[in-house]
């Protein structure tokens, strides 16, 4: 079958499904106790990392997720979602040293949603 065809195509998951899951999981993640770094915007003065919108190109936080959930701005499905927090994380382990601890906070909860979109079958068809 063609790359495109319905065949090979991930299944149509109504908004009205993923939002509310995507959600959940985003509360859960947030809930954890190494999340709390992650929940606003880094800001680099009060942080104290000047260089940070020079080395991460395309910032993202929880809280930021979470405006964009409530406001329906993420359109296109869960993908959307777990790619920014995907991106959170990764931004945090690009930016911060394998020593620092906010680098450890950011694989643990990458560890752990993964294990919530592995538990998920909305959250994984959009791997």
């Amino acid at each position: 079958p063609e790359a495109d065809s319905p065949a090979n195509a991930k299944p149509v998951v109504s908004a009205d499904v993923w939002r509310p899951e995507c959600a959940l999981a985003l509360k859960k993640v947030m809930r954890h106790p190494k999340a709390w770094p992650f929940h606003e915007p880094v800001d680099p003065v009060q942080n104290e990392c000047p260089d940070y919108l020079d080395v991460i190109k395309k910032p993202m936080d929880f809280g930021t997720i979470k405006a964009k959930l409530d406001e329906r701005k993420y359109r296109n499905g869960p993908w959307e979602v777990v790619r920014d927090i995907r991106l959170t994380l990764k931004n945090a382990m690009t930016y911060s040293p394998e020593d620092d601890p906010v680098h450890g906070f950011a694989m643990a909860l990458g560890n752990f949603f993964d294990g919530l979109v592995a538990g998920s079958d909305v959250l994984s068809t959009s791997e």
